[in-house]
């Protein structure tokens, strides 16, 4: 018997049953999410909602009460009680929420956020963290704050390991090309811009193999995608971006290599600038 800890045991890896069924959320304004520092250094993320404005209408000790039960399962099938938020036994409701605090790994804290939004909080707070990411790398490459000579020192260290484990993790779950993680990281490390972006463009290749083949594994078995589709791959626009950037890869190494390192290093910026504040603005 699933927990309600643990919601995803409920599925059948054999039955095609989504772990989610559909539910009545009203994605209306009816959560606020609060983010506060104060001047000690004290900080609270708070996410707080009743559902739908004025939630289920009813009022208890002066409260309103909320009417969450509309994450529940809306439509269950025959056998929809296997799906994680139907409404059974050892099951919850979906949620969203995401309030959120990001700490180095010195315990100081260094980022509070969180989001309204309903089905988009993740979203929302994600965007919000790689938006702040962004700005603060194009800080580090305008000011050219590098780690000097690491590369040579630490060739193969366990530090490198684990940031490539990240750079591929980040990259795949959010489906952004790792070179807006990896140029960065090289420069950082002391190499030139040039080295840079050619490091980061065959680190992505097994980025974006590996990416892809796991999100063909995940959708294969998903019959409610759109036709011209493998899994979660949408073909047209595969061959669409591989066919140009076959062609145009040339032309954008031969421009790397003759471009000055300064104008390299501005056009980065410029870029992370403008995903920055596409991610704050979208």
């Amino acid at each position: 018997m699933p927990t309600p800890g643990n919601p995803s045991n409920v599925i059948d890896t054999l039955s095609n049953i989504p772990i989610w069924g559909k539910d009545n959320t009203v994605e209306a304004m009816g959560t606020s999410h609060l983010s506060i520092i104060d001047h000690n250094g004290n900080a609270v993320a708070l996410t707080a909602t009743i559902e739908s404005i004025f939630g289920s209408q009813r009022w208890a000790a002066g409260f309103l009460l909320n009417n969450e039960m509309t994450d529940f399962a809306r439509d269950v099938p025959i056998d929809g009680s296997k799906l994680a938020n139907a409404v059974a036994p050892s099951r919850r409701p979906r949620s969203s929420m995401s309030p959120t605090m990001i700490f180095d790994k010195y315990g100081n804290l260094l980022m509070v956020t969180g989001s309204p939004g309903g089905n988009s909080i993740p979203a929302y707070v994600n965007k919000t963290i790689i938006g702040i990411f962004v700005l603060f790398v194009a800080i580090q490459i305008s000011f050219n704050l590098t780690y000097a000579n690491f590369a040579k020192k630490n060739n193969g260290s366990k530090k490198s390991y684990i940031v490539g484990t990240g750079i591929g993790f980040l990259s795949s779950i959010l489906g952004i090309g790792g070179g807006i993680f990896s140029v960065p990281y090289f420069k950082y490390l002391g190499l030139s811009m040039t080295s840079s972006i050619g490091t980061s463009a065959a680190c992505g290749v097994p980025i974006a193999f590996f990416g892809a083949l796991g999100y063909f594994v995940l959708g294969i078995s998903n019959e409610n995608l759109p036709s011209l589709t493998l899994g979660y791959i949408y073909l047209p626009a595969l061959f669409g971006i591989t066919i140009t950037s076959i062609i145009s890869a040339k032309y954008g190494a031969d421009i790397a290599h003759y471009v000055s390192e300064n104008i390299l290093k501005k056009l980065m910026v410029s870029l992370m600038l403008l995903i920055s504040i596409y991610m704050f603005a979208i």
